[in-house]
């Protein structure tokens, strides 16, 4: 699934995480106030996508661990830019739905 991003300049920060619970609030809450995050779970067995997704990154799993390029190669992956012609239309759309 590819999220779709849709600000005219942004910094996307991708954060590859395994069994990270204890420190990934704080990363996120500390990021999300100047870019939008993609956290990639890589296999965790604790908490670390349940507490990035509810702090409002954007999370994709990996079912075992493999590895921090992997994890930023998932988390990078999965974004996907609109150009501002799309914005604009998609904003329209979203208004009148």
């Amino acid at each position: 699934m590819k999220w779709l991003l849709d600000k005219k300049s942004f910094v996307v920060a991708a954060l590859p995480a395994f069994n990270e619970e204890r420190t990934i609030a704080r990363v996120v809450l500390l990021a999300r106030r100047h870019v939008d995050m993609v956290v990639c779970d890589d296999g965790s067995r604790d908490i670390t996508a349940e507490i990035a997704e509810r702090l409002g990154a954007l999370v994709v799993r990996h079912r075992k661990n493999m590895g921090k390029g992997a994890a930023l190669r998932t988390a990078l992956g999965n974004v996907d830019v609109q150009s501002d012609e799309t914005c604009a239309k998609s904003e329209q759309r979203r208004q009148t739905a």
